[in-house]
């Protein structure tokens, strides 16, 4: 629908409450095979290869003033170009942290696209958390067809996988069977 023959388009997608801002457990419903995925909105933020053209090098800055420049003569309702702001990074987070967002990405203007984790971008999250690891799972005690608990695990900075223990509370009898069967 952009009219794009070859690229790559770096973004994230979202399905949005009725607030206009993302719900994530929604998202994951989108993808249950009983629910239509046509809420699914692709907030695009990057263009790191264009038709043919490698931009990785090109400073960040310009390569979001093209792809602001693509998507504001060819976006959708399900493809939009991700704003930026501006502003005071402390207030930027703050006000994010007050619509109950997870949180803001602060990025250099003058950074080359890099794939992975650079010094060059922060992930800044309005509720201090930590992303692990799915190592596995134990049985229930009562012999169902249900997960038990999650081991979990993280990486350490060498990349080593460190067990730091288990979840077992979250969700319901029909995703721990889902869960185990996966």
């Amino acid at each position: 629908g952009l009219g794009v023959k070859t690229g790559w388009l770096d973004g994230e997608i979202v399905v949005l409450d009725e607030n206009g801002l993302p719900d994530f457990h929604a998202l994951q419903q989108s993808f249950d095979h009983l629910t239509s995925s046509t809420d699914i909105v692709y907030f695009v933020f990057d263009v790191p290869f264009f038709e043919g053209y490698d931009m990785r090098g090109v400073k960040l800055g310009a390569r979001r003033q093209f792809l602001k420049a693509l998507l504001e003569e060819k976006s959708s309702e399900h493809v939009r170009f991700s704003a930026d702001f501006e502003a005071d990074l402390a207030s930027i987070l703050n006000s994010a942290c007050r619509m109950h967002l997870e949180g803001v990405i602060a990025k250099r203007k003058d950074a080359p696209y890099a794939s992975g984790r650079t010094e060059t971008w922060l992930k800044l999250k309005c509720k201090q958390r930590q992303e692990f690891v799915v190592c596995g799972y134990t049985d229930r005690s009562d012999g169902s067809a249900q997960a038990g608990r999650l081991i979990l695990g993280v990486h350490e900075s060498d990349g080593e996988l460190l067990s730091v223990g288990s979840v077992g509370r979250g969700w319901g009898a029909a995703d721990a069977t889902a869960l185990k069967r996966q």
